[in-house]
């Protein structure tokens, strides 16, 4: 089996480059429309901190109102009714 000789073609033309600049963003997350600075996710952060822990002392009775010494009616049974 011989190799055939290499054919007298000559090579395809170049292919055209691209005349266009493409700028990209540095890298890292500060990417997008609608970028908010850092201080805005400590902002968020902080706010819902504040209303989880007053939901949880809510929760625990911490806010819970003073009924009055008066009050003739009795505080609602959480048991089963029969």
């Amino acid at each position: 089996m011989q190799v055939a000789a290499a054919s007298s073609a000559p090579p395809p033309p170049a292919a055209p480059t691209a005349t266009e600049l493409v700028t990209r963003p540095e890298a890292g997350i500060a990417r997008g429309k609608w970028e908010a600075p850092a201080w805005a996710f400590w902002a968020m952060l902080g706010v819902i901190l504040v209303f989880s822990g007053g939901y949880v002392l809510r929760r625990m009775g911490f806010f819970a109102r003073a009924k009055p010494k008066d009050s003739n009616v009795p505080p609602p049974s959480r048991g089963s009714r029969r």
